[in-house]
């Protein structure tokens, strides 16, 4: 593995050198989990292995034994495109009637079994200004990810944007994952920001480093080259940064990860949150001082290929002037 700083686009002549050492450290931290956890299989101390051989056959067991392995296996086959209406206070009114396509945690799983295939059927055709991708992109923690790379770019030339497709890393993604992924056409930001001009509004796409597993942010960084005014958009693997990233005045935050819970309890919620945040900010939208936000339960699985009370998603957003 590389220890470079890779970026989406050359850094600009003025960027601060405390950013390229900041971004620097953040991938250091990134490689140093990928080693640990998504490179060798892990030791007998290791989280990751306990869930793989514990947690993982356990919630299978649990699905069959109580008849809903089928169905849950079913459901996760039914993909959904929700549109959403976002009243925003202080929309520049060059952004009024924006609209961004949301698409988090597909997880490509390696022996295609029609799942690539039904994601496109989705997505085919449909227009968005902007289309963000939240992380995630290959099934499991472990193996080849040669697939993913083939299968996003099939994708990306069935959406219809006028700004482009842009997206950041997720927890099972990997760092070599990072040019492969640049060569489908998708403009990929990490700990880094770019702007898109919407008539005479600046709207500066903020993309932060996973900071679930990886410990790889670093929302500040992302924000250098940005400037007083501009309408900050956070994408963020998780929703984890929503304080972070409103304190540092984001009017938009778009994140996955959770994936919804992926099976939840009626009158319960998900068994496993897998996010270190308040219930509210673990599916569906939400607002933080001022900030919306939405945490999708994205379109893919992974560990266990199954969802009960929790459809899959992807969404498009009509921005409007409150």
């Amino acid at each position: 593995m590389s220890d470079t700083i890779e970026t989406g686009a050359a850094a600009p002549p003025d960027i601060a050198d405390d950013v390229l050492v900041r971004r620097h450290a953040a991938l250091q931290r990134r490689l140093a989990v990928e080693e640990r956890h998504l490179r060798v299989p892990g030791s007998e101390d290791d989280a990751l292995d306990l869930k793989m051989k514990i947690a993982i056959p356990g919630l299978t067991w649990l699905l069959k034994l109580s008849g809903l392995w089928n169905t849950a296996r079913a459901n996760a086959t039914k993909l959904h495109l929700r549109h959403l209406e976002w009243r925003v206070p202080g929309l520049p009114a060059d952004l009024d009637g924006f609209t961004i396509l949301h698409v988090s945690d597909l997880h490509y799983p390696r022996k295609n079994n029609g799942y690539a295939e039904a994601v496109e059927a989705l997505l085919d055709g449909v227009e968005a200004d902007l289309a963000v991708f939240t992380g995630d992109y290959r099934y499991g923690h472990l193996g080849e990810t040669d697939h993913v790379p083939r299968h996003l770019a099939s994708l990306l030339s069935r959406i219809r944007t006028q700004h482009g497709a842009y997206g950041i890393l997720g927890n099972h993604d990997t760092h070599d994952m990072a040019e492969p992924l640049r060569s489908t056409g998708l403009r990929l930001l990490i700990n880094e920001g770019t702007e898109v001009e919407v008539g005479g509004t600046r709207l500066w796409l903020a993309g932060s480093d996973d900071p679930h597993s990886m410990k790889a942010d670093d929302f500040g960084a992302a924000l250098q080259g940005s400037e007083p005014g501009d309408f900050v958009v956070a994408l963020v693997h998780t929703p984890e940064l929503a304080h972070q990233a409103a304190a540092a005045g984001a009017r938009l935050y778009f994140c996955g990860h959770t994936h919804g819970g992926q099976v939840c309890v009626p009158g319960w919620g998900p068994i496993e949150t897998n996010c270190r945040m308040p219930r509210k900010y673990l599916h569906g939208e939400w607002e933080h001082d001022g900030m919306l936000g939405l945490t999708t339960a994205g379109l893919g699985t992974t560990d266990v290929p199954v969802r009960l009370n929790c459809p899959a998603e992807a969404h498009r957003i009509t921005l409007r002037r409150a």
